[in-house]
């Protein structure tokens, strides 16, 4: 008896195996713990985007995903990026 209730213990701590959805304190919660890619200093117009160009930070808007930031590197910056503004495709050509 005591070792099924151990074992039911262990299974209630490992949570379920199907996701479920957020709740909306998650939702919320999520929009300000997610890194976004950043400038990490300003970005001239037709200036060629480096690694070195790029921060990861949160940020009030969810952009970007650091996992994403090949897609802007090597790419010329269509307009200006001012310092810690998100980095987004559209930003670059």
């Amino acid at each position: 008896a005591r070792f099924v209730a151990m074992v039911r213990e262990i299974e209630t701590a490992c949570g379920e195996a199907a996701p479920r959805p957020f709740s909306e304190e998650e939702k919320r919660y999520r929009v300000y713990s997610k890194k976004s890619v950043v400038a990490a200093r300003r970005i001239e117009p037709g200036e060629v985007i480096g690694e070195g160009d790029l921060l990861f930070r949160r940020a009030l808007s969810i952009g970007l995903p650091p996992s994403d930031a090949e897609r802007v590197v090597g790419r010329e910056a269509a307009h200006g990026i001012a310092q810690y503004d998100l980095v987004r495709e559209e930003d670059v050509r």
